[in-house]
């Protein structure tokens, strides 16, 4: 008998705390497809480089988001080694907190760069990497703006 009771202390809790363990971590509805991911992070993008007080630096942006834009199609390899140095130039202006996201950014692109063939790599993962660089920027853009 006491072990019945000591079960049903034990177990009807544990039980309980495991329904709500999974229940809290079930998707609510706040999944996103990759084309929303890219659009709104390509959109946010453009948005604050419109924003930009230095006319330098937005023509620079323009032409990194050309590359990007360019990375998803078929000159993958050279258009990686492109970005990763003009990556590297501008993670020096960002703000510390940026740094190592652009740093991990530009370190994808250049291994992308260093492959022989950029068979191995899916629409997929091209157009992500694409979406996290345009979050990034846009995230710097809307913060320090590069000016450290």
């Amino acid at each position: 008998m006491f072990r019945r009771i000591a079960f049903r202390r034990i177990a009807l809790p544990l039980l309980l705390l495991s329904t709500l363990v999974l229940a809290a971590c079930a998707p609510r509805g706040e999944t996103r497809t990759l084309e929303e991911i890219y659009d709104s992070s390509k959109a946010r993008f453009e948005q604050s480089v419109s924003n930009a007080s230095s006319t330098q630096l937005n023509q620079e942006l323009n032409q990194l988001a050309e590359k990007v834009i360019g990375f998803q199609k078929d000159e993958t390899i050279e258009i990686a080694r492109d970005i990763s140095e003009q990556l590297l130039a501008l993670t020096s202006q960002a703000g510390f907190t940026s740094r190592p996201a652009l740093t991990e950014i530009q370190k994808q692109y250049l291994f992308i760069s260093q492959l022989s063939s950029a068979d191995n790599l899916s629409e997929a993962q091209k157009k992500l990497l694409a979406a996290r660089t345009f979050s990034i920027l846009a995230q710097e853009m809307e913060t320090t703006g590069f000016r450290v």
